[in-house]
């Protein structure tokens, strides 16, 4: 009788206690949350809201849209200013003798051209630099050829990108042209007339220097057309073998 009571004893404590087990390891599974350093629950923040993301926005507008127009403004600058260019070419063989190559044997591309000189230093190839760099050469040029032909007003082209592209460049012409003109209406610049403006031009865009230490002077001239840039080199060329033949 004694060992049925006890087995019965324990038989109900062992069926009282496994809800007990059963909940514990229930509560030991579940995740628990964030704690800080203190070994404080952090509580749970949602992410900012579409709301909170348009009044940042709107907070910002102003430098929002600064930055855009600056952007745009620096590319149809870009386009304005840097716009394509080709380039051409010729080489002056400078040597010791009375021998001259008159101008009509200049080619159409990397022309060669022999200049006499009695003697042949440093001092002269820098002399023959400095000739075709002349403003007064450049100026027959422009002289010969006219302004119209060195920079002809572009042709509206058809195809949808080109026209885009045309429109910027044009409208960047525009603007250029007016912060010119503003600039010399408040004293700050002066406008040269076209002529002038032209001569220039050519200067900035002309290059003359010795190849290495030889006697050969590379001349190239960068333009927005091959054909106008080969043409004006080919004029500079000849007006200055004539500055030769008449000195």
């Amino acid at each position: 009788m004694t060992i049925s009571s006890e087995t019965k004893a324990l038989s109900q404590k062992s069926s009282v206690s496994e809800p007990y087990s059963t909940i514990r390891l229930a509560h030991e599974e579940s995740p628990s949350p964030p704690l800080d350093a203190g070994g404080m629950s952090i509580p749970f923040s949602p992410g900012p809201s579409i709301r909170d993301t348009y009044r940042v926005l709107f907070k910002h507008l102003r430098l929002i849209t600064a930055l855009v127009a600056g952007a745009m403004a620096a590319l149809v600058a870009g386009v304005y200013i840097l716009p394509e260019e080709y380039a051409a070419d010729a080489k002056l063989l400078v040597k010791v003798g009375r021998e001259n190559i008159p101008a009509s044997t200049l080619t159409a591309r990397n022309s060669q051209v022999v200049v006499s000189t009695t003697s042949l230093r440093k001092e002269d190839i820098m002399s023959e630099i400095e000739i075709l760099r002349n403003r007064y050469l450049i100026r027959k040029v422009v002289d010969k050829i006219g302004v119209a032909f060195l920079n002809p007003a572009p042709a509206k082209p058809s195809g949808p990108i080109a026209l885009i592209y045309y429109y910027i460049k044009r409208t960047g012409k525009v603007l250029f042209d007016g912060m010119r003109e503003l600039f010399h209406n408040i004293g700050l610049l002066n406008k040269p007339p076209d002529f002038e403006k032209t001569v220039m031009q050519i200067l900035k865009k002309l290059s003359v220097a010795q190849a290495g230490q030889s006697d050969v002077i590379e001349v190239s001239l960068n333009w927005h057309s091959p054909e106008i840039a080969q043409t004006a080199l080919n004029e500079l060329l000849s007006h200055y073998l004539d500055y030769h033949l008449e000195a």
